[in-house]
């Protein structure tokens, strides 16, 4: 996230426990964090494969969602552009001005 210019306000790497928390485009806190799931009780009858299930190391989990927290923010910043076309087209609207500026974009 650092490397894609998102200051990181608090963090933790402890055994089992890795999380970090930053801000979005909008200034909302933003916390991701990956901790140890205990494995399912082996006495209880659970099928072969949840017990087995493997637990990816901390350093994976960051890099995915180093990559996903990445897309999220795109998204955001997309959502907030669009947002501030439609509040554009309500304002031309509201002038009267919309056939105006829409027009040569229909040709």
């Amino acid at each position: 996230m650092e490397a894609d210019g998102v200051p990181i306000l608090e963090r933790w790497d402890e055994p089992g426990y890795v999380a970090f928390k930053c801000l979005d485009p909008d200034g909302w806190r933003v916390e991701a964090y990956w901790e140890v799931v205990h494995p399912p009780d082996r006495s209880a009858a659970a099928p072969a494969a949840l017990l087995n299930t493997h637990r990816p190391r901390p350093a994976t989990v960051l890099a995915l969602l180093h990559e996903a927290l990445s897309e999220l923010l795109d998204l955001a910043t997309v959502l907030w552009l669009a947002g501030l076309f439609l509040d554009l087209l309500g304002e031309l609207l509201a002038l009267g001005a919309l056939a105006e500026i829409l027009g040569p974009l229909e040709e």
